[in-house]
């Protein structure tokens, strides 16, 4: 349990989700129940959800969501509890990627412990900024290569790597823009 104040502790069990929004810290259990929170106990409610962190100011368990849309110009995460939040098209990116295997700044330079970790169907969040894109594992075939590729509206990109004495070297990334129509 999770200690409030002194009349109110939280099940952990219970969390749908967590956020922080214009100066408030503010917990939501599976049952719909908002409760305003303290910064230390936002800290023990984020740890509690750890493995669900989307980013500093959100944590969600998945096994809350029932949906996530894009509506109006807006990104809506629907959660079991009939609740939705608006969250960010960044936020979005990450909840739609699901079980993410690595996160990286440079995926052109993504390490041979890392890209040995992955398998096909795998996820590879890059994060540039307040830039999100998230590659898939297409392709990879142990010790001859493995393609990571990202899909948006106008675009598809695939970045390889070759296994090469024994480590994984990047070999290219190949654009493609994709034409509406």
């Amino acid at each position: 349990m999770i200690r409030v104040n002194d009349n109110l502790f939280i099940n952990p069990a219970r969390l749908a989700a967590a956020y922080y929004a214009n100066g408030t810290y503010t917990a939501l259990t599976t049952d719909g129940c908002f409760v305003n929170v303290n910064g230390d106990v936002f800290d023990a409610i984020a740890s509690a959800i750890g493995n669900f962190k989307i980013d500093d100011t959100l944590y969600v368990n998945p096994d809350a969501v029932i949906s996530l849309e894009f509506a109006q110009g807006k990104y809506i995460l629907s959660l079991l509890n009939k609740r939705k939040l608006e969250v960010s098209a960044a936020q979005a990116e990450i909840i739609e990627a699901g079980s993410v295997s690595v996160e990286t700044e440079n995926i052109t330079g993504l390490t041979t412990t890392q890209l040995n970790a992955l398998k096909p169907g795998d996820k590879v969040l890059k994060k540039t900024g307040n830039m999100v894109h998230t590659y898939t594992v297409s392709y990879k075939e142990e010790g001859q290569g493995i393609c990571l590729t990202y899909v948006d509206a106008s675009l598809a990109e695939t970045v390889s790597y070759d296994y090469v004495e024994g480590e994984w070297v990047y070999n290219s990334t190949d654009s493609t823009p994709l034409i509406n129509g």
